[in-house]
């Protein structure tokens, strides 16, 4: 039990490191929607997204029926440049 939780713990901080970029929030999915949680699984960016991709270069890329398009957004989960 206590090396399966080690293991999963493993898997998810390993989420937040991108090359030697470290991504400061992970995309995760529940009830078919999309959002941002930090390495703590705190919701950091509402799960509202029909897609999303993790941060790189401080943006995500995210995608709602809503809008019909795909957005990028900063870490304040505002739409980025």
């Amino acid at each position: 039990m206590k090396t399966t939780l080690i293991a999963i713990f493993i898997l998810m901080i390993g989420g937040f490191v991108h090359g030697q970029e470290l991504i400061p929030f992970k995309a995760v999915k529940l009830n078919e929607k999309w959002g941002f949680v930090d390495k703590t699984g705190k919701e950091v960016i509402a799960l509202k997204y029909d897609s999303a991709e993790n941060f790189k270069n401080g943006k995500a890329k995210v995608y709602s029926k809503q809008y019909a398009t795909e957005l990028y957004i900063d870490k304040t989960g505002q739409l980025a440049k």
